[in-house]
């Protein structure tokens, strides 16, 4: 369960992340301050239409895998902070650019109020729109720079 929940993390934030251009103002897409990055807040969400999809899966940590696809379960979003505390680092002018997501379980989850839901499309179902119900929140995501994979089949 883990494996496809980290699975489905892994599929939603680079799917948000490849269009987070795309964000309104006012839909709190800002990212951290500075340089620091996009950054991403993501929900358990119940959903009922299963992609049915296999997808051939390849990565720096495993050969390639069928994986089939299921109900959604996570919906990552674009979210905006304008203050960390105590601190953090931002990317510096010249380093590697990031080319992962790294999630955190937050120590204290936002529950959203009873009720939301929101319509989402995306490649796995083609055509199809569906309402999600959105609740608490699950992780939170950061753009990383990723190097040294001790062990690793190599990369995709």
């Amino acid at each position: 369960m883990t494996n496809r929940t980290i699975t489905a993390v892994v599929m939603a934030v680079g799917l948000v992340a490849a269009s987070a251009g795309t964000a309104g103002a006012g839909s709190g897409g800002g990212g951290l301050p500075g340089t620091g990055g996009d950054l991403f807040q993501c929900y358990v969400v119940n959903g009922s239409l299963k992609s049915g999809d296999t997808i051939d899966m390849n990565d720096k940590f495993t050969h390639p895998t069928n994986v089939v696809v299921g109900a959604p379960a996570i919906l990552c979003v674009p979210a905006g902070a304008t203050t960390v505390t105590p601190n953090f680092t931002a990317f510096q002018p010249g380093e590697a650019d990031p080319d992962s997501i790294l999630c955190y379980t937050p120590q204290v989850s936002n529950t959203v109020p009873a009720g939301v839901s929101i319509t989402v499309r995306d490649p796995l179902t083609p055509g199809a729109f569906q309402t999600v119900r959105v609740s608490a929140t699950k992780y939170v995501c950061v753009q990383a720079i990723t190097s040294g994979c001790v062990g690793c089949p190599g990369p995709p």
